[in-house]
């Protein structure tokens, strides 16, 4: 995949990004930004059924990316919830990357996580956005099982249910205060994340990785 395919995803990001009111990076741009970073291949059991995903350099990137994103948000978890909870999902992931770990137990790992995350609910409506946090530390475990959702590139956000959420989304949630839909929502926090995004995460990610 050539360097000059990411480098148009991400000006054709950035004109989406200028374009949206409410300063959102929609679904299909940040898509065309993942596929850029290099191959998407699935891995099939012996009936056939996906049983997730290749090493593939552009798995690498993508999980480099979103690792880069939690890592950012990690510090709004800790000030808010007062824990270092989530910091376990990055180990996980690249535990499970580096083969230290199975497919199974990194997905056993990833669910207990996910069971913490239900205190979140006793949030106060001005500290919930702390909680994204730890959905985004959480996906980077996704990421590495099963790459990401490249799938319905037309349908918004909104459309998904929360365990469907990316990375990047709900780390940039964590930061602005809210989903972009949401009550909560600081559009320059969210615009000053997704530039960022694209300016440093995306092509920081594409250069830490080294083809083979």
């Amino acid at each position: 995949m050539p360097f000059a395919d990411l480098t148009k995803a991400i000006a054709d990001a950035h004109a989406a990004l200028a374009a949206s009111p409410r300063a959102e990076l929609v679904r299909g741009a940040r898509i065309a930004v993942w596929a850029a970073l290099g191959p998407y291949e699935l891995a099939y059991d012996a009936n056939g059924e996906p049983a997730g995903a290749l090493r593939t350099i552009g798995l690498r990137r993508r999980h480099a990316l979103a690792e880069l994103c939690v890592q950012r948000v990690l510090p709004i978890w800790e000030r808010v919830i007062g824990t270092r909870d989530p910091h376990e999902m990055p180990e996980v992931a690249s535990q499970y990357l580096s083969g230290r770990i199975s497919r199974d137990a990194a997905r056993e790992r990833a669910n207990q996580f996910s069971a913490c995350l239900d205190h979140a609910y006793t949030l106060s409506e001005s500290e919930y956005h702390a909680s994204y946090a730890g959905y985004a530390a959480r996906n980077l475990v996704s990421i590495v099982l099963a790459d990401e959702d490249m799938d319905d590139p037309e349908m918004s956000d909104a459309e998904f249910e929360y365990e469907q959420w990316d990375c990047a989304l709900t780390a940039c949630a964590a930061e602005a205060g809210d989903l972009p839909w949401g009550e909560y929502w600081d559009a320059a926090r969210g615009r000053a994340f997704w530039t960022w995004y694209l300016d440093e995460a995306v092509p920081g990610a594409w250069q830490s990785v080294a083809e083979v």
